[in-house]
């Protein structure tokens, strides 16, 4: 029998495991206090009744701050899946008002989401419901699946492999590709030619949009020399404009960076070949018909539309 079966439920409410849910993800009292709207010594009884009742510490400081131990490691991600039916069960049943809701969403996004969606999701979501809180959690490098399965966030927005079978997903834009570089540093003419990727030096951003782009690019001859490789995506500006280098982004991102660093922007060559990106959200069939979730759901696809016709106007007073 499973240590938690010898547990009395009885001795358990809905509010403890809250808490508990509450610990774990801040791993800080006073945080999980105010983020309950508890008292912090309303939060630290409830830390020593789990404490008593698992048989655990949960929490243990270090010289970081406050860390999980092994047992509540494992604890954090079955509650969490746990949270989530739970919450279902009701939230199906009631309507959703974003102007008085209260409540935080866990979104998964990539850097260039996070880079270009994600602040027009942010003013969004402040004019409509101003009480709900977005938590963003990185996805690059982890598997967005089994995020998704176990509630380690409630929708994720990027350019992703599919899902699995019980999991959502809506194709919300088709991102293509440019390259970026610092004029004064770099000379490369108004259209960017294959030997331009041979000629100067690559700060590559690592991941799987990154690697097609050397595929394609290999396929055709070219093998450019990576001088800098980084996971990053937000810091090839600063870098790019300081060295002379050439990096590609999404043509959003890249649009942005531009603007902001006076970096130049070129567009792929059309002989690369190299297919646009599926921005995409997806979500966990569980969530597919609860209504906060679909609040959120066509927030960012609003949000998204917004950006387009910006891009569209601005792409229209350049010509």
């Amino acid at each position: 029998m499973n240590e938690i079966d010898m547990i009395d439920i009885g001795r358990i409410d809905l509010n403890l495991l809250l808490s508990m849910e509450a610990l774990l993800e801040e791993r800080n009292v006073s945080r999980a206090a105010r983020r309950l709207s508890l008292g912090q010594p309303a939060m630290s009884h409830n830390l020593a009744r789990l404490r008593r009742l698992l048989g655990d510490e949960l929490l243990v400081r270090s010289a970081g701050g406050m860390v999980l131990t092994a047992k509540a490691v494992g604890l954090e991600v079955e509650l969490r899946a746990t949270m989530r039916k739970i919450r279902m069960l009701f939230e199906e049943q009631v309507p959703f008002e974003p102007s008085t809701a209260e409540m935080t969403f866990r979104l998964g996004v990539t850097d260039s989401a996070e880079a270009i969606l994600v602040p027009a999701v942010s003013a969004l979501l402040l004019e409509k419901a101003p009480g709900v809180t977005l938590k963003l959690i990185p996805t690059d490098g982890i598997d967005v699946a089994d995020g998704l399965e176990t509630g380690a966030f409630d929708l994720a927005i990027g350019t992703f492999a599919a899902g699995r079978s019980y999991h959502k997903q809506r194709v919300i834009y088709h991102e293509g590709y440019h390259t970026i570089f610092n004029a004064s540093l770099v000379a490369i003419r108004e259209t960017m030619t294959l030997d331009d990727y041979n000629r100067h030096p690559m700060l590559f951003v690592e991941g799987p949009e990154g690697e097609a782009l050397l595929d394609a690019l290999g396929q055709r001859g070219v093998w450019p020399r990576i001088a800098l490789r980084t996971p990053h995506l937000l810091t090839v500006p600063s870098i790019v404009s300081q060295a002379p280098m050439i990096a590609t982004v999404h043509t959003q991102v890249a649009e942005r960076f531009a603007k902001h660093f006076d970096l130049s922007a070129r567009p792929l060559p059309e002989e690369i070949g190299l297919a646009s990106a599926k921005l995409i959200l997806m979500w966990h069939a569980v969530t597919d018909k609860a209504p906060a979730h679909v609040f959120l759901r066509d927030l960012v696809a609003e949000a998204l539309r917004g950006l387009r016709e910006k891009w569209r106007t601005r792409q229209d007073s350049n010509l």
